[in-house]
């Protein structure tokens, strides 16, 4: 039914062309006979996890994607409707926003009654082409560090030491360790659209929602920058993290585009703090030779320095 969701952004669907050192070992099914058999497979595996209590201690289900952090969230409001969210981009490199995205989007469905049970990153494959793209598997490695960071940060809370009316808010908040590394657009050889990583069916009963920012969002009303933008509004589901201010109301509430036909398949989710870390500002900051802490995770930093990535070469005084 639903797969877990591909990447929203501007040239619409392009997946991984290599994975990361750790994915090496990880084989990729070619055929449609293997495909199929695979799915089979999965869903076979998901019914002896779906419906258990806590719907937690959940089976690996597929090589290509990760399950470690795959739960379901039961104080989650009701009905609790079971979804992942899939960020994707080029994740070039992965910043702190694409984190707090997930955040962001995962508490506020969580409010609204769905239980989130998983967000992954979806960096884009090298034959994405993109002017200063690092390799795909440096990327991969990357945004697995990051999800690792995300982990350590998400053990800050003492259940034991909280008081009884900051446990609830505390303990939603504590769950919030929903990222991993989706790496299957990184290991394909060519580019791939979007809706194709949407409709993969690897946790069929699960609805799967496309996680991206507001200038993602936007593009999807330009004519001809998407192929398919209905098919992945109706099928799937957007929600959206942007800065208050944008003009992405406008654009739902006119008619005569596509976000204002599918505008009950998305939710906009805007940062009431702001900021304009992005990727792009990033990689011009290390190339100046300028600080970077605390605008990227320590540990996607320090493997950016190892690697020489982004115009850093060998310097590490950062």
């Amino acid at each position: 039914m639903f797969g877990p969701v591909k990447r929203l952004t501007r040239r619409r669907g392009t997946y991984f062309a290599a994975a990361a050192a750790t994915a090496a070992a990880l084989s990729l099914a070619t055929s449609e006979r293997s495909a199929e058999a695979e799915g089979t497979a999965e869903r076979t595996a998901w019914r002896g996890v779906h419906g258990t209590a806590a719907c937690a201690g959940h089976t690996h289900l597929s090589a290509a994607l990760p399950t470690e952090k795959l739960s379901c969230k039961m104080h989650s409001m009701p009905p609790r409707t079971p979804l992942v969210l899939v960020c994707c981009g080029s994740f070039n490199p992965p910043t702190i926003m694409h984190m707090r995205m997930v955040d962001l989007a995962g508490d506020e469905l969580m409010r609204r009654g769905y239980d989130v049970w998983a967000a992954y990153l979806s960096p884009v494959a090298d034959a994405y082409g993109k002017a200063g793209l690092a390799p795909a598997a440096d990327r991969v490695a990357m945004c697995r560090l990051a999800a690792e960071a995300e982990s350590a940060s998400g053990q800050v809370y003492d259940s034991a030491a909280l008081g009884p009316h900051a446990h609830a808010h505390a303990t939603r908040h504590h769950t919030m360790n929903l990222t991993m590394v989706y790496d299957w657009e990184a290991r394909q050889p060519g580019y791939t659209r979007t809706l194709a990583v949407l409709r993969r069916p690897h946790l069929p009963p699960v609805r799967a929602m496309l996680l991206c920012g507001g200038d993602v969002l936007a593009s999807m009303a330009v004519p001809g920058v998407w192929r398919d933008p209905d098919v992945i509004l109706r099928e799937h589901g957007v929600v959206c993290v942007a800065r208050e201010g944008t003009d992405l109301e406008k654009l739902l509430s006119q008619p005569g585009n596509v976000l204002h036909d599918y505008r009950e398949r998305i939710l906009v989710v805007y940062d009431r703090v702001g900021n304009s870390i992005s990727s792009s500002k990033v990689r011009e900051e290390l190339a100046a030779g300028r600080p970077v802490r605390y605008l990227v995770p320590q540990s996607v930093l320090s493997y950016i320095y190892e690697k020489g990535l982004y115009g850093t070469g060998k310097n590490v005084d950062n």
